[in-house]
């Protein structure tokens, strides 16, 4: 590969290409198929690299911003991906979930971690969130997020960790990148999130109208997104027995009271990794008039 990389360095150096000091992420040329000549975003070496090997890493810890692919070399891919986990130790996990022993679940995430890994950073901060440790869930979500802003998962349970917590507004940013991000994976993790906005918005409402401070913008915008999960729900997606989600005697004004009665019912069927949901309560007056 040495001998190659020499011939595409004086290629794109007579072409006037990458090696003038351009923006790498967007100058980059195609030289074989499935090949690109760039500088890798992590060790910044200039590599010939996979043009489908793209990272998305964020600006800042914590932004809800998503961000564009960068290229990535396959020596720091490599560094990435998860280490080989033996078997007694996989079915260990995997019973610690089942048994709801979160605490030896974080112990053993700990001992194989990777920080470089954005995955190691989810499971942890769901161990955490098991565990009602918010703040430091939240901040493995965001470590997550940093190394990957498309990582939908983590987008999902750093909302619904904040949801549960009275964040709502960043929980209605986390969940919109679901949604967002949902239309270009086709991940299934959109519905849910569309179902937590929903829920979201009606809690907002509920302080919004505690606090006096109620606008007619926000009512209008909550009530829209009611129709539009009942609509989805009610007639759009079934069950594999063809039964609808929501009974189809309910009506768009029953249909939030519906919701909070059947909460982790619901989300039992939308999420499609299932795992602990926790029940909810009506806050009290959350209609919105529809």
């Amino acid at each position: 590969m040495g001998v190659l990389n020499s011939i595409m360095k004086r290629y794109f150096d007579k072409n006037n290409s990458i090696l003038n000091g351009q923006d790498t992420a967007h100058s980059c040329r195609e030289f074989l198929d499935g090949w690109i000549m760039s500088r890798c975003e992590k060790c910044g070496s200039f590599k010939t690299i996979l043009s489908r090997s793209f990272i998305y890493p964020g600006k800042t810890i914590g932004s809800f911003e998503i961000t564009e692919g960068k290229p990535i070399c396959n020596i720091c891919v490599s560094k990435m991906k998860d280490e080989p986990i033996h078997g007694d130790t996989s079915s260990k996990m995997i019973k610690c979930i089942e048994k709801e022993q979160y605490a030896e679940y974080l112990k053993i995430i700990e001992d194989n971690f990777n920080a470089e890994n954005p995955s190691h950073w989810y499971n942890k901060g769901n161990a955490l969130r098991y565990l009602q440790k918010i703040d430091e869930a939240v901040d493995c979500f965001n470590q997550a997020l940093f190394l990957d802003t498309h990582y939908i998962k983590a987008w999902y349970r750093k909302g619904q960790t904040l949801f549960f917590h009275e964040k709502y507004l960043n929980a209605l940013k986390s969940f919109g990148n679901v949604v967002q991000l949902d239309k270009k994976y086709l991940s299934g993790w959109g519905t849910a999130a569309k179902f937590y906005i929903m829920m979201t918005l009606s809690r907002e409402y509920s302080l919004l109208l505690k606090e006096n401070k109620m606008t007619q913008e926000f009512e209008n915008y909550g009530r829209e997104w009611i129709y539009h999960v009942y609509f989805l729900l009610h007639d759009e997606l079934s069950l594999n027995d063809g039964k609808k989600i929501v009974p189809e005697d309910i009506t768009p004004e029953e249909f939030l009271d519906y919701c909070y009665e059947h909460f982790e019912e619901i989300l039992t069927i939308l999420e499609p990794v299932k795992g602990p949901v926790i029940c909810i309560k009506s806050p009290g007056k959350t209609k919105m008039n529809i």
